[in-house]
This record gives C-alpha cells, structure tokens and sequence, in this order.
C-alpha cells in the first residue's frame, strides 16, 4: 500500500465516507461558516475575477462555495475527492438551477486539462492534511491546471493564531445538549503540525465515534514559500476576507498569488 493510498483511505473515512465524520460532527456543532454567500462577496472583491470566467473551486467539498459562484454567472468546475460531496454538490446545483463541472480527484492529481482562469481554495481544504511535501506537489498540479495569468485565492488557518489559542483538551456541546464534541490536541513545534483525537458523544444513543487528524500550519511566509516552490507569485495577504490587513490575531491566512 502507498503512503497516497493511506493518506487517501484516512481522509476518505474523515471527509465524505460512510460515516462522514466532518460532515456530520462539524455541521451539527456549527463548526462550518454559515454564511457563505457573504464569504463569497470578500472572495470576489479580492480575486476580481472577471464576469463569467472559469473558476475551479479546489478541494471544494459540497459546493458550500461553488453553487454561489455558479449563481453569479461564473463558469465553476469543483475538485474534490469525495464522490459523495461531489454527488451532494450537483443535487444542490440542480435545485439552484445552475450548472457546475465536478471533477474526482485527489488534489495532488489534479488533471492539467481543467485550465481554469482562476482558483480558489477555501477554509483549510486540502493544504496541510498530508504534509508540506504533498502540499507542494499538489500545488504544482494546481499550477498545470490553470491558464497563464490565472490566479489563485488560498485561505487557511492561522498558525500564529493557533499557537496563541492553542488548548490541549477541551469539549463542547450542541445547543440542544443531546452531542457533545471532544479534543484532545498535541503540538509538534519541530513540524508545526497539529495532533488532534476528536470524539463526537450521542448522548441520546450513548454512543461515540473517534476520529484522528493531523493538520500542517502554516504562518504566511511558510505558505508563500510552498507556493512560490510550486511555481506561483505570491502577490497580496489578508487576515480575512473582509480585506483586512494580516496580524497576529488574525484567524485565517489569506494569500493572492499569480500563476505567470
């Protein structure tokens, strides 16, 4: 078995397998955006594309961020792994009245025929889950699969800011008391990575189901530096995707870079 075939049935039982353990644990604790027609308006107003342009929505899950951009009059092609969100994005798209172009895959094959004029990879997807050399491969996909002059809009979580907020064990219950959502967490400072051993409680069935993850964090002179490896020109950096200017406090790490 390959390490990509490890990585990939790992992240197949966490993201969109049978159990969907972040599907179903993130949605019913709120941990997802829950207004992403609004993140959708900072996305544009950073990335400028131009109307009716071809934008891939890279590691774009369900079409959380896709179906809004297709309802805007943008061409839309969704990457992502999962045929279940893939399935889950084209059903939403149908109710929207609205084409998309779905493609499964790992990002790290990302297929060069895609060439997209942008792209956009949002909240954590992808980037990080398998590690700085995987990132870097992928990106160089990414990098294939766009037209020159294309530009890619990456927003991930803040290493600084998980550092500073950093806690090692603490829960969480849903609003109606019936889940409660477990972490216990450990910090490799030689990697930057996170070690996170989730458990989600159904408290009305007694029941638990655990799941394990590992994230690489990136500060943005590290994410600056993988995309510049993968052949990209970092140009802009945010804080978040109201525009704002990039500082410790900052949850996310927004950066603009150009495919030349």
């Amino acid at each position: 078995m390959t390490e990509k075939t490890r990585d990939a049935n790992w992240a197949g039982s966490f993201f969109g397998g049978p159990r969907d353990f972040y599907g179903t644990t993130y949605t019913r604790f709120g941990r997802l955006p829950k207004d992403p027609e609004k993140e959708i308006d900072g996305v544009l107003a950073l990335l400028k594309p131009e109307p009716g342009s071809h934008i891939l929505d890279w590691c774009g899950g369900w079409g959380r961020h896709a179906i809004p951009l297709a309802k805007r009059g943008f061409r839309v092609t969704i990457l992502d792994f999962s045929a279940k969100y893939l399935e889950r994005a084209r059903e939403h798209a149908e109710r929207e009245g609205v084409e998309i172009t779905t493609v499964c895959a790992d990002f790290r094959d990302t297929p060069p025929h895609i060439q997209a004029d942008y792209a956009v990879n949002l909240f954590t997807a992808g980037l990080g889950y398998f590690g700085e050399e995987d990132d870097i491969v992928a990106l160089k996909r990414l990098f294939a699969a766009l037209k020159p002059d294309a530009k890619v809009l990456i927003d991930t979580i803040s290493l600084f800011w998980i550092v500073k907020n950093f806690r090692g064990h603490n829960w969480e219950e849903t609003a109606d008391g019936r889940g409660r959502f477990l972490h216990k967490r450990t910090f490799d400072f030689g990697t930057n990575t996170e070690r996170a051993i989730n458990t989600h409680q159904d408290l009305d069935k007694g029941t638990e189901e655990t799941a394990n993850v590992e994230l690489k964090l990136y500060c943005p002179a590290d994410l600056a530096r993988i995309l510049k490896s993968a052949g990209f020109v970092p140009q802009e950096l945010y804080g978040g995707f109201d525009g704002s200017g990039f500082n410790f406090d900052a949850k996310r790490v927004v950066m603009l870079a150009g495919r030349p």
